[in-house]
């Protein structure tokens, strides 16, 4: 999708205008192809806050708006990296015979999208294959991995499922299942995403001996734990006190029972440390504040949320939390949390 040399000088010079306002403005600048324009202009304004590191690089292209609303931020990518280096790290120093063959630092991204998770996620890996089944991402992705300077990734388009079957093992997959629900509506179980997960677990795990999945916040995760088989770990991201994205960590050989999977909360507040929680430790039930912000009113709330306490430090009867720990709380989306006004 090459741009003229008018239409880049005019996103260049326009970039932080209105561009409901550029639109109409069309007649002014016929050799820009403004539409094309539009679109970059969008995009640069919506990276500036989204992904900032990529919003500095004046060759960047960016999709159509709702791919770009759609894909992880920069934090939430450079998180999933992180849980990568962990693991990575981990088998280095507790070496173990895999069952799966791979050659040595191989990932693919299996959902590629704007491919702000496979820029940040292969980072980790000497080689990496991006997958996409909309030919325009395609292109873009395979525009802006070089001018970021990420060479080792291969693009390559085709539906994830059929490239899923015919793919050679690699040491790690990344897979973010998109709706069925074109209009938005509420999704809480695995079944309602598609690619199906849970349909396709034992193959990823054939494939790949880590498979990292991105789900809807909105998911069920008490189901999604019941309904895969082999969870390692679960991770809720929060942004600025706002759930994003839930992920889950899959591991070949002997699952974890669900009760026992260790779900890790973390909340990115603009401050150079997140908040961070890690439980569950079955034990008392837990008390606290929560603001008005989830229910969109100006009262606080009592509640209780049963069956876990923080692992890191033990949460007693009577405590007090501040708002963002409640709001990555009530992100786990737990059917047994009562609440109660207070006031």
């Amino acid at each position: 999708m090459p741009l003229s040399q008018d239409t880049l000088r005019f996103i260049r010079e326009h970039r932080r205008d209105d561009v409901r306002s550029l639109a109409l403005q069309a007649r002014r600048y016929p050799s820009v192809d403004m539409p094309a324009a539009i679109t970059q202009i969008s995009g640069w304004q919506i990276a500036k806050e989204k992904i900032p590191a990529w919003a500095e690089n004046e060759h960047i292209l960016y999709p159509a708006h709702l791919s770009l609303e759609q894909c992880s931020s920069q934090a939430t990518a450079q998180y999933k990296a992180e849980i990568i280096t962990n693991l990575l790290h981990t088998e280095q120093e507790h070496p173990a015979q895999n069952s799966t063959p791979a050659s040595a630092g191989t990932f693919t991204d299996l959902t590629g999208g704007f491919g702000i998770d496979c820029a940040y996620l292969s980072s980790r890996f000497g080689h990496a294959t991006y997958v996409e089944r909309q030919e325009t991402l395609c292109q873009i992705a395979a525009h802006n991995f070089p001018v970021l300077g990420l060479n080792h990734i291969s693009v390559c388009h085709a539906d994830s499922v059929r490239h899923l079957q015919e793919m050679d093992p690699v040491d790690c997959i990344f897979i973010d299942p998109a709706r069925r629900d074109g209009h938005g509506g509420k999704t809480v179980a695995i079944g309602d995403c598609e690619p199906d997960i849970a349909a396709l677990e034992e193959l990823l795990l054939r494939k790949a001996r880590h498979v990292l999945v991105k789900l809807s916040p909105m998911l069920d995760l008490t189901l999604a734990l019941n309904d895969l088989k082999h969870v390692r770990e679960a991770h809720i991201v929060s942004v600025g006190n706002e759930c994003k994205e839930l992920l889950l960590l899959l591991g070949q050989g002997e699952g974890v029972p669900a009760d026992d999977i260790p779900i890790h909360c973390v909340n990115f507040t603009g401050v150079p440390a997140p908040q961070a929680l890690v439980f569950p430790v079955p034990g008392d039930v837990i008390f606290g504040m929560v603001s008005g912000y989830e229910h969109k009113r100006n009262k606080c709330y009592f509640f209780c949320l049963i069956r876990f306490e923080f692992a890191d430090y033990i949460i007693h009867r009577g405590v007090t939390f501040d708002r963002s720990h409640v709001v990555v709380l009530v992100s786990l989306g737990f059917h047994h949390v009562v609440e109660h006004p207070v006031g």
